[in-house]
């Protein structure tokens, strides 16, 4: 293995540990209450993220209302904002909530996306196999949909997994281990996993250059293209030759290349959208809308259309798309966070949501949205408001969900 290959799958492993990073505990920490299940109705939308449980805790959107399910072994539901606690979603008597006899139990899961009633969740198997299980919470009906097969050599995870269209779109990291160097290899594919027809291809895969799946709409498969530029000389030889850490990850800026990219998969079609390392902090999307920026331009992409339109913000931290708007973050010189809404033709600068101040934080930080509010970060915990108070500035109105 090259001295390539090895600063490509250290920095796709932490890169992606850095996108998902967080953890959360339910606000109610005693026993959760039973629930009877025939009121978990309704239809999901499109382009829902999963959650992984191992990294950044057990909160995850249903897409139905303003329902939010607290995942662990089991499922239980919280409604915001009045039921807000976690309600167990099963009513069996005597059910003792320890295996699949219980209508809430999912097991020791990795990965968890609740889509169109069905929830779809990933297992590490003792043997580093990796099998993704699906669960009809109406019927009743279990099934396994796939299995990655892993050795003693290579580890297999879930990076990310998004629903679109009737298809499953799982990223996969795999580390191979190396007896000779005593080190980890890493490198990255993206299988989308057709429902309908339940057959699993393989959309993306990374061979020197890493290749990281981000969204997807309709067929259409955006995704970050990160690769050296350059020569980059062994980290160890580096600092036996007396030269710094500094001047090493100088050095890596430097040649480190991002570039954001659309494949279209049935026209194999793949196109070039931007560059620049801030594009791999893409981090929320509408139906077929997505936003990013490159440290000083915000821009809006229509897969459909296939155009883009641009807003030059000084001091852009962050970018997102929620309810029909782009909300961006801005960090001035003193570290402050200000937080604006924009309509997503971009046509003006965004108003300023808010008027809180805070040099260490994003005042509200949204996560995913409900149909009546915003799930997110507020005062280090989970909280959710209602999207009038949101526009408004008024996080105090919010609700706290879990600790962080």
């Amino acid at each position: 293995m090259n001295g390539k290959k090895q600063v490509l799958g250290i920095l796709t492993a932490g890169l992606c540990m850095l996108m998902n990073a967080s953890g959360c505990s339910p606000n109610n920490t005693g026993a959760a209450k039973d629930s009877d299940s025939s009121d978990f109705t309704g239809a999901a939308t499109e382009g829902l993220r999963g959650i992984n449980l191992n990294l950044y805790g057990h909160l995850a959107p249903s897409g139905i209302g303003d329902e939010i399910l607290y995942v662990t072994t089991t499922v239980s539901s919280m409604n915001p904002p009045d039921q807000t606690e976690p309600v167990l979603l099963c009513a069996q008597a005597g059910c003792t909530h320890s295996d699949e006899t219980c209508k809430a139990y999912i097991g020791n899961a990795d990965y968890f996306l609740s889509y169109h009633d069905v929830w779809y969740y990933t297992v590490s198997e003792s043997d580093n196999r990796l099998t993704l299980h699906s669960y009809d919470y109406k019927n009743g009906k279990r099934s396994v949909l796939h299995t990655w097969e892993g050795s003693e050599q290579d580890s297999i995870a879930v990076d990310n997994m998004l629903a679109d269209h009737n298809r499953l779109y799982v990223s996969l990291y795999t580390a191979s281990y190396s007896p000779e160097e005593n080190t980890y290899y890493g490198k990255s594919k993206t299988d989308c996993i057709d429902l309908d027809q339940n057959t699993c291809v393989t959309v993306l895969e990374s061979d020197e250059k890493e290749k990281m799946f981000e969204y997807c709409h309709n067929g259409k498969v955006l995704y970050t293209y990160t690769y050296l530029n350059g020569e980059l000389p062994d980290y160890v030889e580096w600092i036996e030759q007396g030269k710094s850490e500094e001047e090493y990850s100088e050095l890596l800026d430097r040649i480190f290349t991002s570039e954001l990219r659309i494949l279209d998969t049935e026209t194999s079609t793949d196109s070039l959208l931007g560059s620049g390392i801030a594009t791999t902090g893409i981090k929320q999307f509408e139906k077929e809308k997505f936003a990013w920026h490159d440290g000083k331009t915000v821009y809006v992409y229509d897969i459909e259309k296939q155009n883009a339109v641009s807003l030059d913000v000084e001091g852009i931290a962050g970018v997102r798309i929620f309810d029909g708007n782009v909300i961006y973050t801005t960090r001035a010189k003193d570290g402050t966070f200000k937080v604006y809404a924009s309509g997503t033709d971009l046509l003006q600068k965004g108003e300023r949501i808010g008027s809180e101040d805070s040099s260490d934080r994003v005042p509200f930080s949204i996560k995913y949205e409900t149909e009546n509010g915003f799930f997110g970060i507020y005062n280090d915990a989970f909280y959710w408001i209602r999207k009038a108070d949101f526009y408004s500035g008024r996080f105090e109105s919010s609700i706290e969900l879990g600790k962080i």
